[in-house]
């Protein structure tokens, strides 16, 4: 036996479920279980392919037949809805902001919003700097505007955490936003 975890892979052996002989000549009734853990690289995974091999027999070819496949798992238990943890910190390319007034930063179910503040220079620019198992949409807006921008997210496993970083910057001030949530 032996698995594969993508699609484009090479497959592994798995020693444990070799069988010498699971077959008795002339006849085709022998049953011959067989139980398979496979290895942890194999769970929460998109793609995992199994195949079942036979080799030739010495004389005759004896009838293989495998049926009653069944696989078993834990399910990861993760909360439905998912309001990440939100930091701000300075941008270090930018003036120091000292209060980090430039911006209020909410978030909600699959949202992050940035609010610029009336008296600075407005929001210049919002952008994606890293994001892991998250899709990061950022709506086109104008440079310079005071309207509050909503980027939205789409998990990509959930059963994965994320952690998504956006930069915005006014003309002197920036600030990091990191989202985090899962584990």
């Amino acid at each position: 036996m032996q698995y594969c975890l993508d699609e484009f892979g090479d497959f592994t052996d798995i020693p444990s479920a070799y069988i010498a002989d699971a077959t008795q000549g002339g006849t085709a009734t022998q049953v011959t279980p067989i139980d398979v853990i496979l290895p942890p690289e194999a769970n929460n995974i998109l793609f995992l392919e199994i195949r079942v091999m036979t080799v030739n027999a010495v004389g005759d070819d004896e009838w293989i037949g495998i049926d009653d496949i069944a696989t078993t798992g834990t399910p990861t238990v993760f909360p439905s809805v998912c309001v990440p943890i939100v930091t701000r910190t300075k941008d270090p390319d930018l003036f120091p902001d000292p209060d980090q007034l430039s911006f209020v930063v909410t978030s909600g179910e699959g949202t992050i919003t940035v609010d610029p503040i009336d008296s600075g220079t407005g929001l210049q620019t919002f952008t994606v700097v890293n994001a892991t198992n998250a899709t990061v949409n950022i709506p086109e807006f104008t440079p310079g505007t005071y309207e509050r921008i909503t980027a939205t997210y789409m998990v990509i496993n959930p059963a994965l955490p994320i952690d998504i970083t956006l930069r915005a910057t006014s003309q002197y001030h920036g600030v990091i936003i990191r989202l985090r949530c899962g584990n």
